[in-house]
């Protein structure tokens, strides 16, 4: 149960309302409803894809499309080199999207990067600790981390990088098993 309060609150209080299910604070007149609002939630709907093989050739285009709308995937730019297998190390984040890895015609350990925002320009990143196609890729809001692999077997290699910034990948750890 819900009790009164006995004094005129100050301004600045704040209270969760149980009527509303709401924060509010006070305003020195009366309580109003506290608004959370994070940029972060709102931006950064862009989907990439990057690579792939076409029958007769590694594919170097890089599309896009708006999740937010219904549509085709549109031209966003090209990577340096055609790859196939670059899904091992597709990672983002709000601002940044990285390519690592792949196969054109032999494994790659190459990264690179674009502006999620901009098309067009991919900039070199840095490298992998080996050369390897066909892994996986996870990231945060910081960190982006490559694991597994192929080449000319399975491997049990893990790599992080700051998303941020640019340089060589370093060695995280190895998975409990190749993959």
């Amino acid at each position: 149960m819900e009790y009164p309060s006995l004094d005129k609150p100050t301004a600045g209080a704040t209270r969760f309302n149980t009527d509303s299910a709401k924060l509010e604070i006070y305003d020195g007149n009366q309580w109003v409803s506290l608004s959370f609002f994070s940029s972060w939630w709102t931006t950064g709907t862009r989907a990439i894809c990057a690579g792939g093989y076409d029958d007769s050739s590694n594919l170097d285009v890089i599309d896009y499309v708006n999740m937010s709308s219904t549509g085709n995937f549109t031209d966003f730019g090209n990577l340096t080199t055609g790859l196939q297998g670059c899904t091992f190390g597709n990672t983002s984040s709000r601002t940044r999207g990285l390519f690592a890895g792949g196969y054109a015609p032999s494994n790659v350990d190459t990264i690179e990067f674009i502006s999620i925002q901009s098309m067009g320009t991919i900039n070199d990143f840095g490298n992998l600790t080996d050369s390897r196609a066909d892994g996986g890729g996870v990231c945060s809001t910081t960190r982006g981390v490559f694991g597994g692999g192929y080449d000319p077997s399975q491997k049990d290699v893990m790599d992080y990088i700051t998303t941020a910034s640019t340089g060589n990948a370093v060695d995280f750890g190895n998975l409990s098993q190749a993959s």
